[in-house]
């Protein structure tokens, strides 16, 4: 195994080890997908599957290929069911470049794979073809990969990824609370719409990131000018990935509750602008309001909510607080780009006016919120 660029500078980051790279994805597979074990997949499978890959890594010390001697020349290359799976996992390295931030455990593989191919200038590909033999000098090749995957989970940028995502969740969750506690104060009455905004399943092996970013940010810019967001106060969004969903958005609107107060129209008018007029077609939506009967009462917070029903109140600012969670956190996203926004309306930056008559008895407490 040769070292010469093997240890990485001892304060690298995660954009250091990816950037130190010229890696264009593969045009072919990004827009089309790739097929896998009989399935087409899509981006953002391929970031769950290669990270369900390095967390088999990381559970044993194993390595994917033993060479046993034969003879001399040539030794009978072994593969264990992690060489078999790597094979696999390499063939999805088309749908990466270099420009894009990662998660710790994609950054991981990505490096590895790319500095391999740098050192020893190997086909990664290519070597994902299952009929393409492997000799003794390649399935060392492979089995760098991974240990240089275990070098990457010792270093701090790696460690410290998981406990990164809990503190930003957590001042999310504060920051949303105290802006849906200033909307719900300044109006008598609030008109709450919870839109889950996703993908049908026949478009997530053509759907890249930057696509879903370019969605969102149509949806950012109809939301200051298109007749279906007048009245509009507030609101929350959030980008996440599912395992098996993929991409997708959850979003809150909020609207001044004396000029909307049919919420669950609103929500299907919503859904409307981002089917037909942003994504024409390749999206689907599902509108909370219209199924509240699914809901704890006790619990809901969407619909019309009175500023001075405290409880109601409450619930709104944890349901809305509900969308800073981590669990579903983005594996790739274009560099630079946040995967959560909260706003005002710009008409409504200031929320000054003239006090209410009647001050509401509740107040959030920082910090309260999901259990």
């Amino acid at each position: 195994m040769q070292t010469d660029f093997w240890e990485p500078p001892q304060a690298a980051t995660r954009y250091d080890l990816i950037t130190a790279f010229h890696r264009p994805a593969d045009p072919g597979v990004l827009h089309k997908g790739k097929k896998l074990e009989g399935e087409l997949i899509g981006q953002s499978r391929a970031c769950i599957l290669i990270e369900s890959f390095v967390d088999r890594v990381l559970k044993n010390e194993a390595l994917p290929y033993q060479c046993l001697p034969s003879s001399p020349w040539q030794p009978v290359v072994h593969a264990t069911p992690l060489g078999k799976r790597l094979r696999e996992v390499i063939g999805l390295l088309g749908f990466f470049d270099s420009y894009h931030e990662y998660s710790e455990k994609l950054c991981a593989f990505l490096h590895s794979c790319w500095l391999i191919t740098s050192i020893y200038g190997v086909s990664l590909p290519l070597l994902s073809q299952k009929d393409i033999p492997l000799d003794g000098a390649t399935a060392e090749h492979l089995n760098d990969i991974v240990r240089k995957l275990r070098m990457c989970a010792g270093e701090g940028w790696f460690r410290r990824a998981a406990s990164d995502r809990r503190w930003e969740s957590g001042e999310r969750t504060r920051a949303t609370g105290m802006l849906v506690e200033k909307i719900l104060k300044h109006y008598a009455r609030t008109t709450v719409v919870r839109v889950d905004l996703s993908y049908h399943k026949r478009e997530q092996a053509r759907l890249s990131i930057d696509t879903v970013y370019q969605h969102l940010d149509q949806l950012l810019y109809l939301k200051d000018w298109h007749p279906v967001f007048e009245h509009l106060t507030g609101y929350v969004w959030a980008l996440e990935q599912g395992k098996h969903q993929g991409y997708h958005l959850h979003t809150a609107f909020c609207f001044d509750g004396s000029r909307v107060c049919r919420d669950a129209t609103k929500g299907f008018a919503i859904a409307d602008v981002w089917v037909q007029e942003i994504t024409g077609g390749m999206g689907k939506a599902n509108i909370c309001n219209a199924h509240k009967e699914q809901y704890d009462p006790n619990r809901l917070g969407i619909g019309v909510i009175d500023r001075l029903d405290g409880v109601s109140c409450l619930n709104t600012i944890a349901s809305l607080q509900y969308l800073a969670k981590e669990s579903q956190y983005l594996r790739m996203k274009p560099t630079g780009r946040r995967s959560y926004g909260t706003g005002l309306a710009p008409s409504r930056e200031t929320l000054q006016g003239r006090p209410p008559q009647r001050l509401p008895d509740w107040h959030y407490e920082c910090g309260q919120g999901l259990e």
